[in-house]
């Protein structure tokens, strides 16, 4: 899927107050925490949040919200995958 139409159909948002405090919707699941990085999986693509003193407020699964606070040094979005093509490893091994 083109990533024009993933990002029509994908809804997310980031509110960030003063770099201590972070709203935002679009969460799928919390990939890694800890107190100085947080890994997130959004509707588009992955967001790694870099700082200290991390803790997180209240999540809701079901819309898909969290709030947490801490001092946020960096804010950086992987990019979003386009299609399952195999890795280097794969390629390198094809039978």
């Amino acid at each position: 899927m083109p990533e024009e139409q993933l990002m029509k159909q994908a809804s997310h948002q980031v509110l960030m107050e003063n770099r201590t405090k972070l709203t935002m919707t679009g969460i799928q699941e919390v990939l890694s925490f800890d107190e100085s990085e947080t890994v997130l999986r959004t509707a588009l693509g992955d967001l790694t949040l870099r700082g200290t003193g991390f803790h997180i407020l209240r999540t809701d699964s079901a819309t898909g919200e969290l709030t947490m606070e801490g001092e946020v040094a960096d804010l950086m979005y992987s990019a979003v995958r386009k299609t399952k093509e195999p890795g280097t490893l794969m390629r390198l091994f094809r039978l």
